[in-house]
């Protein structure tokens, strides 16, 4: 599981190897469809939904509250 540290010297997220895999994964889709827009200069429904799916993986991972009033991803609220 997941561990996030957060003191005044910054945040220590602690990812087990399962975890670190899966994010080294999800990193590579995210080159590869990058590159696949530049190279085409367009957008494939399929990598519209690799980007999607990073989203979410990167906003469980950093605890990210979506706020309406800024329309932006937040830490969470306390």
């Amino acid at each position: 599981m997941i561990k996030v540290k957060h003191s005044a010297k910054g945040t220590i997220i602690e990812l087990t190897a399962e975890e670190s895999h899966k994010y080294i994964d999800l990193i590579n889709e995210l080159d590869n469809t990058l590159f696949t827009v530049m190279e085409i200069q367009d957008l494939y429904l399929s990598d519209i939904q690799k980007l999607d799916i990073l989203k979410h993986h990167l906003i469980r991972l950093f605890n990210l509250d979506y706020d309406r009033d800024s329309r932006k991803y937040i830490k969470e609220k306390k």
